[in-house]
């Protein structure tokens, strides 16, 4: 099993480093707790996936294993934020068993909630349903207490995504009998399973907004069409004239911003889409508020691939430079405070280093000559770029996933607290298990 990240880097360069210390946490590895496995995976809701040779278990937080090695095998899983995760979303996980081949599901105790029954499970969403294909090859909506709701084809399926979930190993794989029983999707904007309150666009002729039994809830009167956002939900009208133009209605299917957008807009994030102009214009591209009001424009073409919000902010290319817009509209310095102050008692600030996209949990990762460590959105240094991996925290657990060089230059790996000490480390094993 393999975590696949995908975020961009970007290089931010104004002036140097110098004078720029990372204090080391003492004795960073002292009492850790030793964990006997080959692969370490990243923490989610409170538990963690490690591995040695060709068994699997869970551990949690205190580096216990949840369920014996070997008793199941645990299947990668896509979320919401276009990556995919070794272990829990939700609450659940997929496993499978190591003698059928088919899938079920567990929670956080290590409890076989949904026996192994199914070709093919997709993760639970934060509504609590998973799409799942029986050995008969019939698609339904499952509930946490597996009540079956069939699947009707009127939904929208994107096969880019799912073709990208994990192989399930046994005879007939899940993925390709998804799209047996129904014809090939020519262009479709929604993911299969994303319904926001209980609504999914689904598309006969033209598209609409179902429920999870198919039922037509807002006509399908539209050529294109998003999921709902905070709310409401981006579709395209053609005109008298023939052109195609975005606005933006409620769950009722009352219009609230009008159709004016050639291009399509983004969801919403934080109460703000995003659009860009059809034809060249003074600025790059603009956040509109649930209005349909310009709450700010950028001039400069943007070099970063998440212009949405990510919670209070978003990334604003600026000047040639990237700041951070928060909801208030003040752009701010994406920079580092650190433990030095200026003649007037102000923080120094660190304005090289490079950092990543993606912000979670209010947290950014960075990278300063080669080591990583994480800032949060108001500048503050959370873990010194000390190490040589570091993955965010998880909030249950309160732990991430690190690498270490020791000065002798021993590789430390492991998964550290907020205080930056290991509470558990890997140590491989003498014997061959």
């Amino acid at each position: 099993m393999k975590t696949i990240v995908n975020l961009i880097f970007v290089v931010f360069i104004l002036f140097g480093t110098a004078g720029f210390s990372q204090d080391h946490p003492a004795d960073i590895v002292t009492n850790s707790k030793k964990v006997e496995a080959e692969q370490l995976f990243e923490y989610h809701n409170g538990l963690a996936i490690i591995t040695r040779g060709q068994l699997s278990t869970v551990i949690n937080s205190s580096g216990n294993p949840v369920i014996p090695y070997g008793k199941y095998k645990f299947i990668s899983q896509g979320a919401e934020d276009g990556r995919f995760h070794e272990g829990f979303v939700n609450g659940y996980c997929i496993v499978q068993d190591p003698n059928s081949y088919l899938l079920g599901v567990i929670d956080t105790l290590g409890k076989l909630v949904i026996n192994f029954q199914y070709r093919w499970v997709s993760p639970f969403d934060d509504e609590g349903y998973a799409v799942v294909i029986t050995p008969e090859q019939r698609n339904y909506f499952i509930t946490r207490q597996n009540k079956k709701i069939p699947l009707d084809p009127v939904f929208i399926y994107d096969k880019h995504l799912i073709s990208s979930m994990p192989n399930i190993r046994g005879e007939g794989g899940g993925l390709e009998a998804l799209f047996e029983a129904r014809p090939t999707v020519q262009t479709g904007p929604v993911i299969y399973d994303n319904f926001v309150d209980g609504l999914c666009v689904g598309e006969k002729s033209l598209f609409g907004y179902f429920d999870r039994t198919g039922k037509k809830i807002i006509n399908d009167i539209y050529v294109d069409a998003r999921p709902f956002s905070e709310g409401l939900a981006a579709v395209a009208l053609k005109n008298k004239f023939g052109e195609v133009k975005w606005g933006f209605i409620d769950k009722t299917g009352k219009t609230v911003i009008d159709f004016m957008f050639k291009n399509q807009p983004g969801d919403f994030h934080s109460g703000l889409s995003v659009v860009t102009p059809a034809e060249k214009s003074d600025f790059a591209y603009a956040f509109i508020d649930k209005k349909g009001t310009v709450f700010y424009s950028v001039k400069d073409p943007t070099k970063n691939k998440y212009r949405d919000f990510q919670g209070d902010v978003a990334f604003v290319n600026e000047n040639g430079h990237m700041a951070l817009l928060d909801r208030s509209g003040t752009l701010r310095p994406l920079e580092i405070k650190t433990s030095k102050v200026t003649k007037k008692g102000k923080p120094m600030m660190v304005k090289s280093f490079s950092y990543y996209q993606q912000i979670v949990n209010k947290n950014i990762l960075i990278e300063i000559g080669g080591k990583q460590g994480l800032m949060d959105t108001n500048g503050n240094l959370i873990v010194p770029a000390i190490f040589e991996s570091v993955s965010h925290y998880d909030p249950t657990s309160k732990l991430a996933r690190a690498t270490y060089l020791t000065a002798n230059g021993e590789k430390v790996e492991g998964y550290i607290n907020k205080d930056i000490h290991f509470v558990s480390i890997k140590e491989l094993s003498k014997s061959k298990w």
